[in-house]
């Protein structure tokens, strides 16, 4: 079954500013394409820099993108990222089962302390992010397969 969602998404009024993700599962490996960090209400991915500047540039920028999401694969315009690792089933089962709760989903940069500076993570979260920081953009197609 093909589910597509619209997800609110926010930039930061000024660059490098964000709010804190807070407590998570963590599953961090620096040899990683994707980092999944998973909490209650939000589900943040943390990307090698190879995928951040392909997938950023489209996610933050001016344009409507379309998400795909599968089990295998996370694919945005052009650039995809295939899902390798059993840890990347599971942060990807998490995303999908929070786009499939019935109530707005939100997108956002987020940082956390736990992290190299300057460590950005995109997450998804049923909390809006903090209007003081962030302002609305167009938003995000996700389709889920």
């Amino acid at each position: 079954m093909v589910l597509e969602r619209t997800v609110s998404r926010y930039s930061a009024y000024f660059r490098g500013w964000c709010q804190a993700f807070g407590e998570h599962e963590e599953a961090f490996d620096e040899g990683s394409d994707i980092n999944w960090l998973r909490a209650d209400d939000q589900v943040g991915l943390v990307l090698s820099d190879e995928f951040r500047r392909l997938f950023y540039k489209e996610l933050l920028g001016d344009k409507s993108p379309t998400l795909r999401l599968s089990k295998t694969l996370v694919e945005l315009g052009d650039s995809s990222c295939p899902l390798k690792e059993q840890r990347d089933v599971e942060g990807m089962n998490a995303l999908m089962t929070l786009l499939r709760r019935d109530e707005p989903t939100h997108l956002y940069l987020t940082y956390h302390l736990l992290y190299p500076q300057g460590t950005r993570i995109l997450t998804f979260s049923k909390k809006s992010p903090l209007l003081l920081i962030y302002k609305e953009m167009r938003p995000l197609s996700v389709v889920i397969h």
